[in-house]
């Protein structure tokens, strides 16, 4: 299904067991231990929450502000159809969305390429001193 489709639920980010999710009736986040629900009159806006970066990848953390000041955090991945995905949907009810993450590549991480170095653990007695 397409954000423009006006019946039936709209996937903003799915990854296995996790998920955003839209429909008429509100947002509801999939997660791996459960499934938390916020109807369209709890949303406040939608903001950039902070970018991470790991060795491995970089992720982009989606922050739903409830009408109660609280703070929903959902890892999305930063690809232009997320972005997009959130800006129709928060441009179908109505919901400000304040997204500032506007390039849709992943950000440079400092160590492409290179792998940390690994040592094997050895017995104190069996280690060589290099003199």
């Amino acid at each position: 299904m397409t954000v423009d489709d006006p019946s039936g639920t709209v996937a903003i980010y799915k990854r296995g067991h996790y998920g955003l999710y839209a429909d008429d009736h509100g947002l509801t986040y999939r997660l791996v231990f459960g499934t938390r629900r916020f109807a369209w009159a709890e949303v406040c806006c939608f903001q950039d929450g902070r970018v991470r970066e790991d060795i491995y990848s970089t992720y982009w953390i989606l922050n739903i502000v409830l009408q109660t000041g609280r703070k929903v955090s959902v890892r999305c991945p930063p690809t232009s159809e997320t972005l997009a995905a959130i800006r129709q949907v928060a441009a179908r009810y109505e919901i400000p969305a304040h997204l500032l993450w506007v390039d849709p590549t992943p950000l440079p991480l400092p160590l492409v390429g290179v792998v940390p170095e690994r040592r094997a653990w050895v017995p104190k007695r069996l280690r060589r001193n290099k003199d």
